[in-house]
C-alpha cells in the first residue's frame, strides 16, 4: 500500500515533473510502466502518513535522491525502499510516590537505566510483572542504587506495565518509534501490560479482540489521589470508570484463558 511516484527533470522549466505513479502490493512489489530510456527519480510515500516519506536511495528529498537509469524495452529491478517510522518524543507527568506507567514507544535503548534517564535520581524503584513466567519469577525489580546483579528487571519495552516509585512529582520524557503493530501475549490469570499506541481508544474497542477471554481490567491513575483505581468489567452495566485505554499508563488485565492482544497503529 505504499505509493511510488516517478519523476523526470524538466530542464527547460527547472523542476521535477511527475511521469507516472504506482502502488506496492501485499508483497511489497510494484511496477511503473510507460518509461523511456532516461534517468528518473522515485518517491516512496505512505498514504496514511504513518511512515516517513523517502526518495530513492534513502534520501529525504528529491534533489538528494539517486538517478534510476531505465532502458526502453527492458525491466529495471531492485529499486527498493524500506520506510521507517518517525522518531518521536513523548512526555508524561508522574506524581510523587507510586505510578503505574508504560512506554508506548519502541525506545531507542531498552536498557532500563537509559529508558528512564530523563528522571534519573527522581525514582527509587521500578517493578514489572510477567504473568507468563513461572510462579516465583513473575515479579522483576530494578533499583538504580543496587548492584547490577541484584536487578532482575534489565530491559523495558512497549508491551509491559511498570510500577514506578518516584521521590517527587516529575516529568518523564521518552524518545522512540511507534510500532506499526504490537502483539502482547497474555496468559491465564493476571497480566501487567501497556497500551502500546499513541492513540487513546475506548476500553471496549481496544480489547474487542479478546472479548470473552478476560473478565476485568484495572488501572491506577496516580493523579486522581482521591480515587486512583479505575476498572473496566466488560459484563458490568454500571460502575465502570476506566472508559479509555491511554498511552503512558499500565493496566492489570485478568485473563480467563490465554490469548494475544494485537494493537495496530496504522
Amino acid at each position: 500500500g505504499v505509493d511510488i511516484t516517478v519523476y523526470e527533470y524538466n530542464t527547460s522549466a527547472g523542476y521535477w515533473d511527475i511521469v507516472t505513479v504506482a502502488e506496492s502490493d501485499g508483497d511489497g512489489d510494484y511496477q511503473a510502466f510507460g518509461l523511456l530510456t532516461k534517468n528518473y527519480r522515485l518517491k516512496f510515500e505512505d498514504p496514511e502518513s504513518f511512515f516517513v516519506t523517502e526518495y530513492y536511495n534513502d534520501q529525504p528529498d528529491i534533489d538528494a535522491g539517486a538517478d534510476v537509469a531505465v532502458t526502453l524495452g527492458l525491466e529495471t529491478t531492485g529499486i527498493d525502499a524500506a520506510l521507517a517510522a518517525p522518531v518521536v518524543t513523548q512526555s508524561y507527568s508522574l506524581e510523587a510516590d507510586w505510578n503505574l506507567i508504560s512506554l508506548p514507544l519502541n525506545v531507542l535503548n531498552t536498557e532500563i537505566g537509559s529508558a528512564f534517564s530523563s528522571i534519573h535520581g527522581s525514582y527509587d524503584v521500578a517493578w514489572a510483572y510477567d504473568g507468563c513466567d513461572p510462579p516465583g519469577e513473575r515479579w522483576k525489580v530494578y533499583d538504580p542504587a543496587a548492584p547490577p546483579f541484584a536487578n532482575t528487571l534489565q530491559n523495558v519495552d512497549e508491551r509491559h506495565g511498570i510500577w514506578l516509585q518516584t521521590t517527587s512529582q516529575v516529568t518523564m520524557t521518552i524518545t522512540g518509534t511507534q510500532a506499526y503493530r504490537t502483539s502482547v501475549d497474555l496468559c491465564q490469570g493476571w497480566n501487567l501490560i501497556s497500551w502500546p499506541s499513541l492513540t487513546v481508544q475506548p476500553s471496549v474497542d481496544g480489547l474487542s479482540e479478546i472479548n470473552g477471554k478476560y473478565d476485568i481490567v484495572w488501572a491506577y491513575i496516580a493523579a486522581d489521589s482521591s480515587d486512583p483505581w479505575k476498572k473496566y468489567n466488560p459484563d458490568a452495566v454500571f460502575g465502570n470508570d476506566l472508559t479509555n485505554l491511554e498511552p503512558g499508563y499500565g493496566y492489570w488485565l485478568r485473563m480467563i484463558e490465554p490469548a494475544t492482544l494485537t494493537v495496530a497503529n496504522r
